[in-house]
């Protein structure tokens, strides 16, 4: 009999250690165990254990390990291995547990915990960002660094912008956007003055904190950016130019005669970041300034720059003392702009007592064309002067330097064809270039000969009616001394060149 009783209790303790195996338990897979930065809507999974059709899973969510809180989630589901939750709270630390049902219940699984993060990190403007538009823009980060994991579970994002840290002044900027906009925009913010600003994200159950502030400054003085400051030889109607910034009614210029703004001598106020100057004079020194406007405050007026007006035409073409210069040569300068015309001298005499002629070109001509011969060989003067605005206001520069130039003695040369030319640099590294004038379109025979008479480059050069520059490479010239020849119809013209290399 007691044989036959030790033999049924240890059936039993078999039945029940079998049973106990049976329904294994399952094991957490993620989140890790105190993982941090989660969502409130993560997804808790565990792997999978081998059972019936019929395997359950239990699952618990709490905010304490003994899961006895009014927020204690508790839902059992079939088969499945993970659970979506949703609208957790910010900050909070959460702790689940799972368990298996198939027939018999397993025992609960190990204890993890998770951590839903609980700021949101900014993005522009930068930490203690200045000169910042009256309507900057901030833009915070739909993701939590440094895993770059994007925020989900939310359903908007508010922001507060002040002027002071306790974000409680009057001037408070609050505001809400979607959980897809990350970005708010501002407008007529006082110039030069410092804001914080922050932003919290949340959904239907709570927000997150407030993420610590950053600043940014609005900008107070423009940066100008033409003429630069101090430049020379500034044409009377130059373009100012500053740099632009967003969320302005106009901005104002002044234009001095000094540095203190008390002889003002233009000012305006406009719409656009560049005006040109006007009631300028030549050879003056002149400071200038910029501010803004909108709706509610005015900037401070930049550092002003300064400039100096041109006072001369400068002149190009022959180049001073400039030799073989055709006999009816065609004078160029450089253009200048803010002028009515130009004034031009030419004389056989330095002082000009008695200009063999006195000539006005308008203000878009770059050259005057001598229609008389000038006598061969012989030195001649010019020199020309710039007009602003007639009237009361009438104003003119100073004389340019005055250059000379010799005329071509090359009376052979049949003048129709070929007036002047000069070849430079001399000496040359083995390129060199062909200055030539023609009267009209023809062309010339290029030669290169060594000092033994033999000749190392021929090519025909095709011209133009006026100034040619044509570009000549010496190819396989060694260093030495050589003679350019040119030929045209019946005329040969030669000069000696000196190759450096």
């Amino acid at each position: 009999m007691k044989r036959s009783l030790l033999s049924l209790l240890f059936l039993v303790l078999i039945s029940v250690l079998y049973a106990q195996e049976r329904v294994y338990t399952p094991t957490p897979k993620s989140p890790e165990n105190n993982a941090l930065n989660q969502m409130p809507d993560v997804t808790v999974s565990w792997y999978a254990i081998t059972g019936s059709l019929n395997l359950q899973y239990q699952f618990q969510l709490d905010t304490t390990m003994l899961f006895n809180s009014p927020l204690k989630i508790d839902t059992t589901q079939l088969l499945i291995t993970g659970y979506k939750t949703s609208e957790l709270l910010f900050n909070q630390k959460y702790y689940w547990r799972v368990r298996a049902i198939d027939g018999e219940t397993s025992a609960w699984s190990e204890v993890w915990n998770f951590t839903i993060f609980n700021t949101v990190e900014l993005s522009k403007p930068d930490a203690n960002a200045t000169g910042q538009d009256p309507n900057v823009s901030i833009i915070w980060l739909n993701t939590i660094t440094p895993s770059k994991k994007l925020i989900t579970g939310v359903t908007h994002y508010d922001y507060q912008i002040d002027t002071d840290t306790n974000f409680n002044t009057p001037n408070l900027i609050a505001g809400t956007t979607s959980s897809t906009v990350v970005k708010a925009s501002t407008v007529n913010l006082f110039f030069g003055q410092k804001y914080y600003w922050r932003v919290r994200v949340g959904h239907n159950k709570g927000t997150s904190s407030y993420c610590p502030p950053r600043n940014f400054t609005i900008i107070d003085k423009f940066t100008l950016s033409n003429p630069l400051n101090d430049a020379k030889k500034v044409f009377l109607d130059v373009l100012l130019k500053w740099k632009a910034v967003n969320g302005l009614l106009s901005y104002g210029y002044e234009i001095a005669k000094d540095a203190a703004f008390t002889e003002i001598i233009a000012e305006s106020e406009i719409d656009t970041n560049f005006a040109n100057a006007d009631n300028l004079m030549f050879g003056e020194k002149y400071y200038w300034r910029v501010r803004g406007r909108h709706v509610r405050d005015t900037s401070s007026w930049s550092d002003p720059f300064s400039f100096t007006t041109i006072n001369t035409v400068d002149l190009r073409s022959p180049t001073d003392q400039q030799q073989n210069v055709a006999l009816s040569p065609i004078l160029q300068w450089t253009k200048q702009t803010g002028i009515v015309n130009y004034e031009f001298w030419l004389d056989s005499l330095s002082s000009f007592e008695n200009p063999i002629i006195k000539y006005k070109p308008a203000a878009s001509d770059i050259q005057y064309k001598i229609s008389r011969e000038l006598t061969p060989l012989k030195t001649y003067y010019w020199k020309m002067r710039a007009y602003r605005d007639g009237g009361i206001l009438v104003d003119t520069s100073s004389w340019s330097p005055v250059w000379s130039f010799v005329t071509t003695g090359l009376t052979g040369v049949p003048e129709k064809d070929l007036s002047s030319f000069s070849i430079y640099p001399n000496p040359s590294k083995g390129k060199i270039y062909l200055k030539i004038e023609s009267r009209e379109n023809s062309s010339v025979q290029f030669e290169l000969i060594d000092l033994l008479g033999s000749k190392l480059m021929e090519k025909m050069i095709d011209l133009n009616a006026g100034q040619n520059l044509k570009e000549i490479i010496l190819e396989n010239v060694n260093k030495g001394i050589y003679i350019v020849r040119l030929r045209m119809d019946n005329t040969v013209i030669n000069q000696k060149i000196i190759v450096e290399k």
